[in-house]
């Protein structure tokens, strides 16, 4: 069955992209790092602070991620298969993204060759989380 779903979620990527009101678990993680980013400099105490933060970071967030993401499939699935099911195709379905990519990595494309550096920036600066004024 997981061949099924995977297929229906690449579907809805292909067909509705990466609606923005619907909740993307990438931003929610980025959201996280953001975070984690800001509390870690506050309290970490030099390099090697920082550096351990950034490990358990490394690892903790895939590894919640993989936890909640189950967790939501198995509970919402001992409610009703089908449940079950419809979690995990919109959880993959928003987590697969490709269409959105696409749309976003042409916006850049056709930004620079249309010379347009400034708009080029701002479209990548949806793709990338990082800031893109100095690229």
């Amino acid at each position: 069955m997981i061949a099924g779903e995977l297929i229906l979620a690449c579907m809805l990527d292909v067909v509705l992209g990466d609606p923005r009101w619907l909740p993307h678990p990438v931003r929610l993680m980025g959201r996280v790092i953001t975070w984690y980013d800001g509390c870690v400099r506050r309290a970490a105490h030099g390099p090697s602070g920082e550096q351990a933060a950034g490990i358990a970071l490394a690892l903790g967030l895939p590894a919640f991620t993989y936890a909640a993401g189950w967790l939501a499939i198995e509970l919402a699935g001992r409610a009703h298969v089908m449940l079950g099911a419809v979690v995990w195709v919109v959880l993959a379905w928003t987590t697969i993204a490709a269409r959105d990519l696409s749309d976003h990595a042409l916006a850049v494309q056709l930004a620079l060759d249309q010379g347009a550096l400034a708009r080029a920036r701002q479209a990548l600066a949806q793709i990338v989380g990082r800031d893109t004024d100095q690229l």
